[in-house]
């Protein structure tokens, strides 16, 4: 209705998924980042979870446009349905064949036979469910059995599972710690700060064609946020009402009294304040004016309180005009009354699903009595600046933690590469040297530990100085799958040894192998990267499971450096000693 008044070429506030309008904020495009990188890992799960109306469902919609061109996908929309049901969900979103009535064991067969056939073109198969809170615990399980089909190097399907907050409560039930435990990206979608929130809406109207000034006002954006408390779905509910009601009083500016009308359009209220603020009495003369407008308020009152500043547009100058603007007025104002009722009611159930959500934070607030349940109570300076302190100590470099943010540059003055990556135990466990974890509480503070050992299921971790013995399970509920880490390349390493290659690393490179055979080999500086060294690297990689290229990059030189140089920091070789606190939560 307001689009041309506006110049705008849609709606620049449905509540409608559409990818072109997501907002990168800093946590949209972390969250983007967790799902991509958990499609492109190797399969296995993705959790994406947030309150209501926080944008995950835009964030997916996002992630399939950026999918390669080689990938299925089956989205699942409403997962309220049996395991047999899901089933056959799933293959029909990827056009699978079976029977009619089929069985359980027929849906899985057929699924996995699609699966392989899939896998032998090269294709990539994503699963991805939506409100899945709503999936029962056989559901769910019935779901991680189908990630058994795998080959040695990755499982043949991926799947990402959206909820909201009570999923994570639902996969941290002990009888689906399998599930939990196959979960490689994990992220929690939070609601815009006030900054965000301005940009947030800037960013809308820009899609949509909106070049003028700037359109709500600071104290409306404050408003806004104050109505919203940052959930982008109210948001957007609330400037689509804004913007309407500008529209019908002829204003190209939105202040803090319309957006106070707007909430109490669609979420009740107060509407006194605006009104003293907008309505101005008439001073047009003319009776049949006048009681054509008194006959008009009192019919728009009884229909909205919109209506009634409908009439504080510019007056016409003669009675005609008048009668035309007041049907033109009617008419618009049946359409505002037809969107109203589905807007109250879109309105509630969101706040509603906002108060349970609320309520829900507040109680495990309340119950959380330390930032971890497998921590003291009284650990403190458990910060990024401590652990990585804490990690150069392995490596016998004393480190400052007032250089905090220039541990990456400390490690390079110190001959070490400085990484940080997303990864899953398994690949900690081939890296093998000690890393700093990030882990996010349950009101998403960051934690950061270092892993010392492992060894089966138990992990020895320092935080903040304290060593303790925690189970996988009890990590991987908080382990955001961000690690950091050092290792040490060669003299004048600047990228992955191939053929054609001369100088120190190669040299370097030439004397470690030889070290394996027990050889002291003299090698001349200027050595050369040639085919006869190629096929002894490319050997040595496919003896330690490494992808055998040929080339000698960070994970092959990793390796080497593990078997050649006792004074390397390693994960494995250390033991898990007696004597340690365990985890508070074991």
């Amino acid at each position: 209705m307001y689009d041309k008044y506006f110049g705008l070429t849609d709606k620049p506030f449905s509540i409608a998924p559409d990818p072109r309008y997501l907002f990168m904020s800093e946590q949209h495009r972390e969250a983007l980042a967790h799902l991509v990188y958990g499609v492109g890992d190797g399969g296995g799960f993705v959790l994406l979870t947030g309150e209501v109306g926080t944008g995950k469902t835009t964030v997916c919609r996002c992630l399939l446009e950026q999918l390669p061109d080689k990938t299925r996908i089956a989205f699942i929309l409403n997962p309220k349905l049996s395991t047999t049901e899901l089933l056959a969900t799933v293959c029909d979103e990827l056009h699978i064949i079976y029977p009619e009535n089929a069985s359980l064991k027929l849906l899985n067969d057929a699924l996995n036979e699609f699966l392989l056939s899939s896998h032998a073109q090269g294709l990539k198969i994503v699963l991805m469910i939506d409100e899945a809170q709503n999936l029962s615990i056989e559901t769910l399980e019935q779901i991680r059995l189908l990630t058994n089909l795998e080959t040695n190097k990755e499982k043949l399907l991926q799947i990402i599972l959206i909820g909201q907050p009570e999923l994570k409560d639902l996969l941290a039930r002990h009888e689906l710690r399998q599930l939990a435990q196959r979960i490689t990206a994990r992220y929690h979608l939070r609601p815009l700060t006030l900054e965000e929130c301005e940009a947030y809406i800037l960013h809308r109207l820009e899609v949509s064609g909106f070049s003028d000034s700037l359109l709500f006002d600071s104290k409306a954006v404050k408003e806004l946020y104050k109505r919203t408390s940052g959930v982008p779905r109210l948001i957007n509910v609330l400037c689509d009402r804004a913007m309407l009601g500008a529209y019908a009083r002829n204003r190209k500016q939105i202040g803090q009294a319309v957006i106070k009308q707007a909430a109490s359009e669609v979420m009740g209220g107060d509407v006194h304040e605006f009104q003293a603020d907008t309505i101005k009495p008439s001073h047009t003369p003319g009776r049949k004016w006048r009681l054509l407008s008194l006959a008009l308020v009192g019919i728009l009152i009884s229909g909205g309180s919109y209506s009634y500043h409908l009439l504080q547009q510019k007056e016409p100058e003669d009675f005609s005009d008048k009668q035309s603007v007041i049907e033109k007025q009617s008419v618009e104002l049946d359409l505002i009354a037809k969107e109203n009722q589905d807007l109250r009611e879109n309105l509630k159930v969101l706040q509603d699903d906002k108060d349970k959500a609320e309520k829900q934070r507040l109680e495990k607030l309340a119950e959380q009595k330390a930032l971890l349940p497998f921590l003291p109570k009284n650990i403190q300076n458990i910060t990024k600046a401590v652990a990585q302190q804490q990690l150069f100590q392995q490596w016998d470099i004393e480190y400052a933690t007032a250089i905090n943010g220039e541990a990456c540059n400390f490690a390079r003055d110190n001959q070490l590469r400085c990484e940080t990556e997303l990864t899953g135990w398994r690949q900690l466990a081939s890296l093998n040297r000690p890393i700093i974890l990030t882990l996010t509480t349950k009101t998403n503070e960051k934690v950061y530990g270092v892993v010392l050992a492992i060894r089966g299921q138990e992990v020895r971790m320092n935080f903040a100085g304290k060593e303790m013995l925690i189970n996988k399970d009890q990590i991987s509920e908080y382990w955001t799958g961000e690690v950091t880490f050092f290792w040490q390349p060669p003299p004048n390493y600047k990228t992955p040894l191939a053929v054609s290659m001369t100088g120190l690393p190669v040299q370097w490179l030439l004397i470690n192998l030889a070290k394996l055979d027990d050889l002291d080999l003299i090698v001349p500086p200027d050595a050369a990267y040639d085919s006869r060294l190629e096929e002894t690297v490319r050997a040595f990689q496919q003896q330690h499971a490494l992808k055998p290229d040929g080339i000698a990059g960070p994970n092959t030189i990793i390796t080497l450096n593990t078997l050649t140089n006792k004074n390397i920091p390693t994960l494995l070789s250390k033991g898990l000693s007696k004597g340690l606190t365990k985890g508070v939560g074991s």
